[in-house]
Formats: C-alpha cells, structure tokens, sequence
C-alpha cells in the first residue's frame, strides 16, 4: 500500500472514530454478511467473494437454508406451470418501460433501459415464478426485486446458463445457446434451480416489483428477427433478445393459488399503475417542501452549497443536510420527521454506488467539475466477460430535476474526452449558457444542462475492481457496515477516500470560463 494510501484510511478512520475489531472476521449488516478484503477496511458485500481476480467475483447466489423436500411444489408431473408473460389485458407481464427517450423519470440513467413486471405476492406453499431469458447484447443486465427497497438482485454474471448454453459475461458454460432460467420465490423457499431471487414479505406494497435493467443494448451480428423487422430500436434496447418470459409454477390441487392465465393477469391488471402513483406522491412531497421552506425560512439561503457538498448512497437521511443545510429550522423539522421511519431506497441498482450533490445555478452561470476518470472496458470488446484491467465496469454523471427526478441528460464514459493522464472535466450550465472551450472557440465539450432550480448531480461506479480502493463504491459498503451513522455525508472523508479520483467543483461566470479563468482554488 502506498504511504499516502496509508495516511488517508489513517486520518479516514479518524474522522469515523472507528474501532476495529482485530478478531471480526464477519459482519452483518442491512446488505448482509460482508468479508474482511484488501486490508481491514475493504468490504464487500455478501455475495462478493474476496479472491486474487481483479474484478469482483460474485458466487453463486442461493440460499441453502430450507431443505428442496419441504417446500418444493413437488415432481415435474405434479406441478402446473402458467405463462404470464403475455396478460391479455395490457399485452406484457414488463408494463412498464423507462428508455431514456420517451420517459425520463425517476433517477435513471438515460444510457440504461428498465422494464418493470408487477407481480402477486405467494406464500411459501403456494409455489414460485420462473424467469426464462437469453443473455443480450449489452454492457452490463440484471434482474432485482424491489419492495419497493432493494431485497434481492441478480448481476449478469452472476446467472448461471442452462445446459447446452454459455453466459459471455462470466465465460461459465460451453453451449452455443444464450439461455438462463431463475426462480423468484418467497423469502426461505430453496433454490430450484442455479440462480434464484428471493421476494422478501414485501411490507410496504402487495405485489413485487421486478426490474429488469439493461445498459448499452446492442443489435445481434446476425441481423434482425421477423419480430423485430420494422422496430430495430426497440431489438437494440433489449439487446438483441426478446423480454425475458415469466410464468407462475405451482403445485396441482388446491394449494395452488391462481388456476389460469385469467385469474392471475387479473390480479396483476388491479394492481394499478403504481409508478404513476409513486410519482404523484413524490410531486406532492416536493410540493410540501417547497411550501415548509418558505413558511418556516422565509428569508434563507438558496438550496445547495458552494463549493457543493457529496454524499454517498440513496439513503434519505444522508442526502438532507447537502440540500437543506441552509434551512436549519426546516432540516430540524424533516429530520425529526424520518426519526423513525423506515429507510427509503428506491429502485437502486445493487450493482451501482452512488455519488451525489446538488447544483444551484445562483451561484454562478457554470459549474465546473474536475477529475481523474477511471478506466473502463472497451465497447468493441467480442467478449462481455468482466475486463480484468478496467478500474470499473461502467461510470457515468447524470443531471436530475429535484423536484420531479426528471433526467435532464447523462454522459457516460464513452462519451467523455479525457487526456492522456486521465484528467477529466465536466461542465454544467443552462443550454443558453453553454460556453466555449477557451482554446478551441467550439462548443465546451463534456457538458450536462442544469435540470431545475436545483440540480441533483449523480456519479455513478458500476462493479468496481477490487483493487480500485479509490472507487466511492468502497466507501459506502464502509458505511454499510454501520460504525458511523454520518459517514454517508462526511464529504471531506469522501475527499480523502477517493483522493485524485475525487471530483473538485466551482462556480464560475461563462466569461471567466471562456476566458481560462475558471479555476478550482482547491486544485
């Protein structure tokens, strides 16, 4: 480890006043048991196995804990299988999907694709859903349940193929077929088969929400199918392959608790357009916020901070005090709020860390950010299996409008124009200030528009190496661990962790920028 390595996690530590436990060898946190790796402060999460492999390992993911004889519905003759893929009513069991084109709600990453699937929920004896799909053309695909928190997840590595098929993001398997099957059953049902998602009590809905996730689909090397002749996008965001097929499985007999197609699409039909509602509530929360601030802080400081302020993780908590700081009256009041309820997590991405702040463009009319990019696997790579030299799988910043969590654009790595040392910048304005680059007179390059009166920022890392100590995805699993409440928003412990790899902003006038004066005085 390099001395100023050293000296950072030292003064990290100090920071967190963290005791360590020279004999914790494991620990249980809400992610679930996390090994000791890379030092004494690296963990991974439960299913991350520490190895000599560059990138994380992911191991099979089962749960060994109910035997198959107690809950399994029973021999194949026994059981009947109905396919829900296609409900009548509203044509695909996936209603919902965010492309980043049509619908820019909710936080996405506009280079990823995500259908949703509502499904109802089972008791143990009441038998399991089967998820049949091909591997697709893609940088990176998962499945996860949602409830409307993160329960469970499956990484595209982590699938294990059928018999007869390969998974090209693992290498596992030696088939010229693409095919996998998962089942998805409740909380202590054994595995059924190599892969299973497992759907939790679901406390705070009565369905599950699956999610499928895709970045970076592409088009399959042998052409379009006749499905697909006359919408080549849509093949192209599903990577090639068609959405994966669900059916409900259950044991014969009464036990079973749908009879056919009919009964259970009708279910799923009255489950209602959640999302809508989701966002209708959210607008509503944003709405109060707006109304508390001005009744309690009538003459406070603007939202968000300069220089900004970063914070870890998709935990409300944490993201409060970057956003309200100057409302001290009205923090105290939300806070006191959330004392005890329960986390909030929506719809994240297990596979992703999360790297925000907020922008305020009373601050100035640019906002400049600099830093050093990781590396990342090449697009033209044949293999998808995990690039063992990429610092991470994927990295991208996104601008979002807090009030709506409307996307306002994304770059992702690709898109980048970073130097030989792997210094980046990136730029963020109102379109009509978008400035020129002072050398060239063109257009800035790297640039995102503000999204709102206040800009939400994301960073994301997805599937960092383990030896990419760097990655702010380290430090939040460090903060999962729970020796420090505050950690997700202690920015100048973020500072240290992630040191060069760190983005340093400021605010600037575009004519000081157009004219290289925009300079980060922290640099």
């Amino acid at each position: 480890m390099k001395q100023s390595d050293r000296s950072a996690i030292l003064t990290i530590k100090n920071l967190f006043h963290i005791q360590k436990k020279e004999d914790a060898a494991m620990h249980f946190n809400k992610r679930g048991p996390s090994l000791w790796c890379l030092g004494s402060l690296l963990a991974v999460p439960a299913h991350l196995a520490c190895t000599s492999s560059a990138h994380l390992t992911i191991e099979p993911h089962v749960n060994e804990s109910v035997s198959l004889s107690a809950l399994d519905p029973g021999p194949l003759e026994q059981r009947r299988e109905i396919d829900i893929s296609s409900c009548p009513e509203f044509g695909s069991i996936w209603r919902y999907e965010s492309d980043g084109l049509v619908d820019r709600t909710g936080l996405s990453d506009i280079n990823a694709v995500y259908w949703v699937a509502t499904l109802p929920l089972l008791n143990s004896n009441e038998g399991y859903y089967t998820i049949r799909g091909q591997y697709p053309e893609a940088r990176f695909f998962s499945l996860e349940v949602y409830d409307p928190n993160p329960v469970d997840s499956l990484l595209d590595f982590q699938i294990q193929p059928d018999r007869g098929s390969s998974n090209p993001f693992s290498g596992r398997g030696s088939g010229a077929d693409k095919n996998y099957t998962i089942s998805l059953s409740p909380s202590g049902f054994t595995r059924l088969t190599g892969n299973s998602l497992f759907t939790g009590d679901a406390p705070y809905l009565n369905y599950y929400v699956l999610m499928y996730r895709i970045y970076d689909g592409q088009l399959p090397e042998e052409g379009l199918s006749l499905d697909y002749q006359e919408n080549p996008q849509q093949l192209e965001k599903q990577g090639g392959e068609k959405l994966p097929q669900i059916s409900y499985v259950s044991p014969l007999g009464n036990q079973a608790k749908f009879q056919s197609q009919e009964t259970i699409c009708s279910q799923v039909e009255q489950q209602g357009n959640f999302l809508e509602q989701l966002g209708q509530n959210l607008e509503r929360l944003a709405d109060s916020w707006t109304a508390n601030i001005q009744r309690l802080e009538p003459n406070g400081g603007r939202l968000a901070n300069d220089p900004p302020i970063w914070f870890v993780g998709e935990s409300l908590n944490s993201a409060l005090v970057p956003l309200f700081g100057n409302y001290p009256l009205f923090l105290n009041k939300v806070e006191e709020r959330l004392e005890n309820a329960p986390p909030v997590e929506l719809f994240t991405n297990a596979a992703n860390s999360y790297l925000s702040t907020y922008l305020n463009s009373e601050y100035g009319d640019v906002f400049v950010l600099q830093f050093k990019a990781p590396t990342f696997p090449g697009l033209d790579t044949e293999d998808r299996v995990v690039d063992m030299q990429s610092q991470v799988q994927y990295w991208s910043f996104c601008t979002y409008n807090l009030t709506t969590g409307y996307t306002g654009d994304c770059l992702q790595d690709s898109q980048f124009v970073i130097d030989e040392e792997r210094n980046a910048q990136l730029v963020v304005s109102w379109p009509s200030n978008r400035p020129s680059d002072p050398d060239t007179g063109l257009p800035v390059e790297n640039w995102l528009p503000f999204s709102g009166f206040t800009t939400l920022l994301i960073y994301r890392h997805l599937l960092p190496s383990n030896y990419f100590r760097r990655s702010h995805y380290f430090y939040e699993r460090l903060c999962d661990r729970g020796w420090d409440l505050n950690c997700f928003g202690r920015y100048q412990a973020i500072q240290l962790w992630m040191g060069e790899y760190y983005p340093e902003g400021t605010y600037c006038s575009r004519a000081e920028f157009e004219s290289g004066q925009c300079i980060l005085d922290n640099k």
